[in-house]
């Protein structure tokens, strides 16, 4: 492909900008995993589950962002590196000749959508997936059917190199595990459903003016999705809920038992005080839990009556956290109950 002036060129620098950012977070979090080829350099699986990436249970739970922030996540060197390098290289043609907010559209509208329709045809697949293949297909879709718009052939250089890109795109994927062959045809269909309709003109004023305006909201929407991104980091792990579940397992032990010692309730007391904190809705039952226990363990004597009482909160706050823990286990990346 012919070189073009690439001075300028802010929707594609910011980008690979953010590929680079979130693979380079994503190593010194978690660091990498041993291995060569499309696993060099692969960032934890974990690590890469907190940053956002798509898990459909965790989307259907309630995780949106992780259909926009998956765009950025990449499972490997390569992986990022290829991205980014047809991004850059698309970039050169597409935000010189179509402008900044328009091609941060079309990458935005493809790589978002394609995750959109891969949650929307299975919500509760189990496929983890991530990466910008779904933006970066919908440029080179957005490209070839602009081309094709506007001139009436694929005959010139770029259109080649996209042609060239299409098929060996499509090698790789029917012949590697693990690839996400929708999301990368949603993309390319995405991109070409942009262009389509555009006017023949170079000079189309509306359709640049309107879907600049679309480039700049899903901008806001990446900044929205990465503030979620970084509030869900306060939710704790998937290792923390085993652990805060093992101290509601110790309730309804005490609960079931037939004789309940003070140092009973103490030790169900230090589990919860000593277990790392989960969502808002689990730490307000632990802490109704804890007051709880402790109301119990500072009454002056026991009384059949009272702990009868106690008893029946300490169920119903079982039972909350319980329908609460199996509605957010996919948001911490768990499918079934620990």
């Amino acid at each position: 492909m012919p070189a073009v002036d690439a001075q300028g060129l802010w929707a594609t620098r910011a980008v690979i900008a953010l590929n680079l950012f979130f693979f380079g977070l994503a190593i010194t979090l978690g660091g990498v995993s041993e291995g060569g080829g499309f696993d060099f350099m692969q960032p934890d699986s974990e690590t890469l589950f907190a940053l956002g990436a798509q898990w459909n249970p965790a989307v259907s739970a309630g995780d949106w962002w992780r259909l926009v922030m998956a765009v950025f996540l990449h499972g490997g060197a390569l992986h990022l590196l290829f991205n980014s390098w047809i991004t850059w290289s698309a970039g050169q043609r597409l935000e010189v000749s179509e402008g900044t907010f328009v091609f941060a559209a079309i990458f935005l509208l493809s790589g978002i959508g394609a995750f959109v329709i891969c949650w929307a045809l299975d919500p509760q697949g189990a496929l983890f997936t991530l990466g910008g293949s779904g933006g970066v297909s919908g440029l080179l879709g957005f490209g070839l059917a602009r081309r094709w718009r506007l001139d009436g052939h694929l005959r010139d250089p770029f259109s080649r190199w996209i042609i060239e890109l299409v098929v060996i795109n499509a090698i790789f994927g029917l012949s590697m595990s693990g690839v996400n062959n929708t999301a990368h045809l949603a993309g390319y269909l995405i991109g070409v459903a942009i262009a389509w309709p555009l006017p023949t003109r170079r000079d189309n004023r509306v359709g640049r003016i309107t879907l600049s305006v679309v480039g700049g909201l899903l901008a806001l929407v990446v900044v929205g999705a990465s503030s979620q991104m970084v509030s869900a980091s306060g939710r704790g792990s998937s290792d923390d809920v085993l652990s805060v579940t093992s101290c509601w397992r110790k309730v309804e032990s005490l609960t079931s038992a037939a004789q309940v010692q003070s140092q009973d309730l103490k030790s169900v007391t230090r589990c919860f005080r000593q277990a790392p904190a989960l969502e808002p809705v689990a730490r307000q039952l632990r802490d109704r839990a804890l007051q709880t226990l402790q109301d119990a363990a500072m009454a002056p004597q026991w009384s059949q009556q009272g702990w009868l009482r106690t008893r029946r909160d300490l169920v119903e706050l079982t039972n909350q956290f319980v329908a609460w823990r199996d509605q957010a286990l996919p948001k911490y990346g768990l499918s079934r109950k620990p």
